[in-house]
């Protein structure tokens, strides 16, 4: 049965995600001329296409400033925090100790008003973890953090967010003034486009069965399994320290 190699998009830097939607785009592009004529896709290509062009600039801008890079870092680690944060309270939702269990629904409640805080903005993202510490630090919440060995992954997700609170507000005031490209939107828009266009490609070429999708779902698979099996093999890092990127495709 026809499906897309599994892959998990959100473990990729920014870079790697570039580097991945360039890929599949040079791969289509590589097919032969007038294989593709349905416009459908044709619009989701292109569309995928200006994303693409729209997060280059952001990461083009990004390397152009160490200020700006160390601010990218500092918030993918805190994203790491708060991930690894919840997924170790994750754990308890099959508890069988009542104690654990009634600590866990507490906590989850609290998580659930911060749905997704590694997605929203720089600025609102750093308002979220504070409001969020202070909760977890009152009375009620800290006696749960306590009973789930939480209190490790709670000082991670402060010291980082502190981090990244220093290196943003010591932008210096060119840096504030120029053209600021929020990567995390862009990412998120390039990576809704690709997926459009993914699972356009797999429908239609489950439904029809030309070489006008199957050879698109093709390049798909083969960018797709080049990075899956990568990240299948990247070391563990220590606290702090960054992962070392997937180079491009030959």
């Amino acid at each position: 049965m026809k499906k897309l190699v599994v892959l998990s998009l959100t473990r990729l830097q920014n870079l790697e995600v570039g580097q991945h939607v360039k890929g599949v785009l040079k791969g289509i592009a590589d097919l032969e001329s007038g294989l593709i004529t349905d416009a459908n896709f044709l619009n989701y290509y292109a569309r995928l296409g200006e994303a693409s062009v729209q997060f280059d600039k952001a990461m083009l801008k990004i390397t152009k400033s160490d200020e700006t890079l160390k601010i990218t870092n500092a918030d993918a680690l805190r994203d790491k925090a708060i991930t690894a944060f919840q997924r170790q309270l994750s754990v308890y939702e099959l508890s069988e100790d009542e104690t654990e269990i009634e600590a866990f629904n507490s906590l989850n409640t609290v998580m659930k008003t911060y749905k997704n805080l590694q997605r929203w903005n720089l600025e609102e993202e750093t308002n979220g973890i504070d409001n969020l510490l202070d909760e977890l630090a009152s009375a009620k919440y800290a006696a749960h953090i306590a009973t789930l060995n939480l209190q490790n992954f709670q000082d991670r997700i402060k010291s980082s967010n502190e981090k990244f609170k220093s290196f943003f507000n010591s932008r210096t005031n060119e840096q504030v003034n120029t053209e600021y490209y929020d990567t995390k939107t862009l990412r998120e828009e390039l990576t809704d486009q690709y997926n459009l266009l993914a699972e356009y490609t797999l429908t239609l070429s489950k439904a029809v069965d030309t070489e006008a999708f199957n050879k698109p779902l093709d390049v798909f698979n083969t960018v797709r399994k080049y990075y899956a099996d990568l990240l299948a093999k990247r070391k563990g890092t220590k606290k702090g320290e960054e992962e070392e990127p997937i180079p491009p495709m030959e």
